[in-house]
């Protein structure tokens, strides 16, 4: 299956082959790079800011990977407050996840 983050500006479907959908990987990736790229030229010499604000651009749309936010963005419908607040809590929820494998694997 694949995860959507933006649907085609025009409204055409994802299976029609004229449509610009972004895959979330590309767009989690895109914007990983940019935040990198941007905090280099704020703080040159600090890599491990660097390194956090490219992991703050891999993470920040994280919720995205839910049943929730991905029915909402092929259906068309308007995201509303629950569709927010549930794919938010998706998000922290993987985090979380993501925050007690790094714990554990560096000791």
């Amino acid at each position: 299956m694949t995860f959507w983050a933006h649907s085609d500006p025009s409204g055409l479907p994802p299976c029609d082959r004229n449509a610009k959908w972004q895959p979330l990987a590309e767009h989690l990736t895109n914007v990983s790079a940019l935040a990198r790229k941007l905090a280099g030229l704020a703080r040159p010499h600090d890599e491990q800011f660097q390194e956090l604000a490219a992991c703050c651009g891999l993470l920040h749309d994280f919720g995205k990977y839910s049943d929730c936010f991905q029915k909402m963005i092929l259906t068309g419908d308007k995201l509303t407050f629950q569709i927010r607040r549930e794919s938010a809590r998706i998000g922290v929820e993987r985090i979380e996840v993501i925050k007690r494998w790094q714990r554990n694997s560096t000791g």
